[in-house]
């Protein structure tokens, strides 16, 4: 048998394979199948299990980290903490860094966030990104860059500052001079991708970020790393926020770059109308589309170079005699299809071309309501007389490696007042082709973020609920963690165990009746702070708010943003028990030897080898609050299943490090609501 025709026989015969765990086994077979499995078995295993998720080459590592991510969100295993810019802030335009951080004040409710996100890869190595996150602060606008992987650790003796995972953070700040809480607030955020940079990115560049506000400003600015941005003055000395150094910052006027200036490089016209939403397209050369006035959509190019950008095309979408209908969003589908999301109306969604004259003049398609699908108006006595209406709120194209929609932006998910999630299909005749919708709670949908075509996570208008919907089919799923069993490939020897508050309690991976996935809610409102901290913004409104933006840096990624009123809420799903998570996170494991009594960490040098079990031969265990929580300020949530019988069962977060199992099937933090 040649070996092209072995090499497909073997690719068929892992296409079968259900777990990572049975594709080790068969790499630990033989040499030339450990060969084959390192070359093409895990690309393999990767692409058929997780079709729709783009990963970089790092197959192996890929599908440790991706199963690893499938098994967390069916466990519902994930840590949350609120972020803010902190150590050393550099604030935009005077180009100085700042000791603290300060929260905008002045108004009768907090601000509402919106949020993006993205990473780059920047290595050879699955941990090695860049990852990028951005957001409104009511007039102020708020940006971390996080370097992981090898580049953060080789710069860890020089300055800057760092998580406790271990990676180099660096935060910006920028608020015009000019700008006022309440009428300057940033109602848009878009980070343009590294590809979409003209002249193409290079490490010594900043970030471009386009920035809309309730004022009529829209700009394109130039923000530099903040390290960048920092003389190198013998004055000046950094702070490092993980765990094993603490270092002062002396903010000093040599701390200020006299050519840091101001960073917005383009003004967009709008003739000082409100920027209501806007969108930018995922195309090299790309696109900005922009909601004005609430009745106008003004589509852009950006060009980085101009000082002023025209609109290319402007088209009016709601007649002047519909009063009381708005646009409340825009979200390209593709680069030739823009669609628009507004009501209230009985065709609350309308898609336009774009041509390279700019936008077609009336829509290429409008997406109605069905009176039978639950939604307002669907009562017996009016069927066929009334035409339900409702409002749109967020658009979310799925990604065009679905394999249920095979072109780019052909499906689509929209959220609506009447709490019911659609999903749209440009080919298909029917209003919808699906909806998701919480048979518990029917409050507006205000946010939407699809992970590939596995879940989609909704922010919901009250009561701080995140809903969280499994987009497979019951039968249809490529990947479950529970076939596992109760041991897993990537655990480690039985002498690197993890401590456990109830060692007679459940196996880690539950069983196959402990099954979970399906639908559920989390309320973004923690359990462990009291009213009367920060109680200068933590009122009651602020627990009772709404998602208002949902972000996540690649399907990929294991890092959700949600933005409630005055916060922005960051969830890692993780396992803090999991002996061996995600690579990115391996870094900032810290293991206690039980013998000499001291710590190391999982990065290089002997922390790599106390992880692996080799060279000390000391009996290690894992610290889970100063792995996952040595700041003390992860949250404790509530969550309960989405269910039309039965009862339903409030669940609760403990605290890290007080870990029992009690429930079968779901992380170690869980219990039941009664027992809390």
């Amino acid at each position: 048998m040649s070996c092209l025709r072995l090499v497909e026989l073997l690719s068929h015969i892992v296409e079968y394979l259900p777990t990572a765990q049975s594709v080790a086994h068969l790499s630990s077979s033989c040499h030339r199948l450990n060969d084959y499995v390192e070359r093409e078995g895990w690309r393999t295993f990767a692409q058929t299990r997780f079709p729709s998720f783009q990963t970089p080459p790092h197959w192996r590592d890929a599908s440790h980290a991706l199963t690893t991510l499938s098994r967390n969100w069916d466990r519902r295993a994930f840590v949350a903490r609120y972020i803010e810019p902190s150590g050393s802030v550099t604030r935009l335009p005077e180009g100085s860094l700042v000791p603290q951080w300060r929260r905008p004040k002045g108004q009768t409710m907090g601000f509402q966030p919106v949020i993006d996100s993205y990473e780059e890869y920047t290595g050879s190595e699955w941990s090695d990104r860049e990852e990028v996150v951005a957001w409104s602060a009511g007039a102020e606008f708020v940006m971390r860059v996080k370097t992981m992987g090898r580049a953060a650790s080789h710069r860890r003796a020089d300055f800057g500052d760092f998580d406790h995972h271990g990676y180099r953070v660096g935060w910006i700040t920028y608020r015009p001079f000019s700008s006022a809480q309440g009428r300057d607030d940033i109602t848009f955020v878009n980070i343009l991708r590294p590809s979409q940079r003209r002249p193409p990115k290079r490490k010594e560049d900043g970030h471009s970020v386009v920035v809309g506000t309730a004022s009529g400003d829209l700009t394109l600015l130039n923000l530099q790393n903040s390290l960048s941005l920092v003389s190198n003055s013998e004055e000046t000395t950094y702070r490092d926020e993980s765990p094993r150094t603490n270092h002062s910052l002396d903010v000093s006027s040599s701390n200020l770059r006299k050519d840091a200036g101001d960073p917005v490089t383009s003004y967009f016209v709008t003739n000082g109308r409100k920027v209501q939403s806007a969108d930018v397209s995922s195309s090299k050369s790309p696109l900005l589309a922009a909601c004005l006035s609430e009745r106008t959509v003004a589509l852009y190019s950006i060009d980085s170079q101009a000082s002023k950008i025209a609109p290319l095309s402007e088209i009016t979408t709601i007649p002047k005699e519909r009063q009381k209908c708005r646009i409340w969003s825009t979200h390209f589908l593709s680069d030739t299809h823009l669609a628009v999301g507004l009501g209230p109306s009985v065709e609350p969604v309308h898609v336009y071309e774009v041509t390279p004259s700019g936008l077609s003049k009336t829509p290429v398609r409008k997406f109605g309501l069905d009176a039978n699908d639950g939604a307002v108006g669907a009562r017996l006595d009016m069927l066929g007389t009334v035409k339900p209406s409702s409002s749109v709120y967020p658009i979310a194209p799925l990604p065009a490696s679905s394999q249920a929609g095979y072109g780019s932006g052909q499906l689509f998910l929209t959220g609506g007042y009447d709490g019911i999630i659609r999903l749209h299909d440009l080919r298909s005749p029917s209003a919808h082709s699906a909806t998701y919708q919480d048979p518990t709670d029917d409050s507006a949908v205000y946010s939407l973020q699809a992970l590939g075509r596995e879940r989609l996570v909704a922010g919901t208008a009250r009561h701080n609920i995140m809903k969280v919907f499994d987009l497979r089919l019951a039968s249809g799923r490529a990947y479950h963690y529970v076939d596992v069993g109760a041991t897993s490939a990537y655990t480690l020897p039985d002498h690197l165990s993890v401590p456990r508050a109830d060692e007679e309690g459940p196996p880690l991976y539950g069983s196959s009746t402990q099954r979970r996935g399906g639908d559920w809610n989390v309320f973004v409102s923690p359990r462990n702070q009291r009213p009367e901290q920060n109680s200068s913004w933590r009122t009651r409104r602020a627990r009772e708010s709404p998602i208002y933006a949902l972000s996540a840096p690649s399907c990929t990624s294991p890092s959700l943003f949600a933005g409630v009123e005055n916060n922005v809420v960051q969830f890692d799903f993780v396992s803090v028990l999991d002996r061996h998570p995600d690579p990115i996170f391996e870094q900032g494991l810290r293991l206690v030897s039980t013998n000499a009594h001291h710590t190391t960490t999982n990065g290089n040098g002997n922390g790599v080898e106390s992880i692996n079990g080799k060279g000390s031969g000391l009996e290690t265990r894992l610290d889970v609050r100063k792995s996952w929580d040595p700041a003390h300020d992860a949250l404790n949530f509530a969550m309960y299943e989405q269910s039309r019988e039965g009862a339903m069962r409030l669940r609760v977060q403990r605290g890290v490090g007080w870990v029992k199992g009690e429930l079968g099937g779901y992380d170690e933090r869980w219990m039941d609501a009664s027992r809390s």
